[in-house]
């Protein structure tokens, strides 16, 4: 699957860190629009990926995100098949 992520303010990670990441799970990376400033951690896959809930809960891994972030939607960058947005955690 095409990752995209999207940083926010003190998320603690560089998107050279992020990308490196994704890639090293075996994903495709793809930079995200920047995170909006009262935006939440969040995993989204895209409506119709095969076997969306297992891969969301894959990728909210990689980035030490319980799973209640994941969601399976429509709210994805064009181009990819899951959207992280990772902001400062609480």
């Amino acid at each position: 699957p095409r990752i995209a992520v999207s940083l926010g303010s003190g998320a603690g990670i560089a998107e050279g860190d992020a990308q490196a990441d994704v890639l090293g799970a075996g994903y495709q990376y793809v930079a995200g629009p920047a995170a909006a400033a009262n935006a939440v951690n969040v995993v989204i896959v895209r409506t119709g990926t095969a076997d969306a809930i297992k891969v969301g809960d894959a990728v909210a891994a990689l980035f030490n995100l319980p799973t209640s972030v994941v969601r399976v939607g429509t709210d994805v960058p064009l181009g990819a098949d899951v959207s992280v947005v990772l902001v400062k955690q609480p």
